[in-house]
């Protein structure tokens, strides 16, 4: 049953990611994990996710957490897969961020533009 349940949560999550619906991807992926916590389908999604919505730093969380997960559980490392998105998230240049919007503070930008 649990098989069954983290089977249907990664395919809403996978939808919900190709349709861009982040919020809703990241529940099913979160559901997903906690159903299965080595369920590195899920890890997977979850960094995506985070990475997506610009959370890096948390896609990577993800990462590690499974790295510490299984190797304390198991004595086992990552798929080579899970490892690759990691090392390609690790490597990216940090994007740009967006300028500063203060919506409905015209006199407190004023003075921080002064």
């Amino acid at each position: 049953l649990h098989e069954r349940l983290t089977v249907c949560l990664l395919r809403v999550g996978a939808s919900a990611e190709a349709s861009d619906a982040l919020d809703r991807a990241l529940v099913a992926y979160q559901r997903a994990a906690q159903t299965d916590p080595f369920d590195e389908e899920a890890v997977r999604g979850l960094m995506r996710v985070h990475a997506r919505a610009g959370r890096r730093r948390l896609a990577l969380q993800q990462y590690t957490q499974l790295c510490q997960l299984l190797a304390a559980e198991l004595g086992a490392t990552p798929q080579l897969e899970t490892s690759a998105l990691a090392t390609t998230l690790r490597d990216e240049p940090t994007p740009a961020h967006a300028p500063l919007v203060l919506v409905g503070r015209q006199h407190e930008r004023a003075a921080l533009l002064q």
